[in-house]
């Protein structure tokens, strides 16, 4: 695995650790904005694994 797809899955981990840790306001809803930041985070993190393994399939 080459450097860019080990740090697309190592900012999809941080995403994830975002999520689960998103802190909630009283009964059982989650704090949306963090929620949402941390998937963006996540997808971001794919992006970058998927460009990476597209790029090396091509060459």
């Amino acid at each position: 695995m080459m450097k860019s797809a080990a740090n697309g899955l190592f900012i999809m981990s941080l995403g994830l650790i975002i999520i689960v840790f998103s802190p909630t306001m009283g009964g059982n809803s989650t704090n949306l904005p963090m929620m949402f930041t941390g998937i963006l985070v996540v997808i971001l993190g794919g992006l970058m694994v998927f460009l990476k393994k597209k790029k090396d399939k091509k060459s």
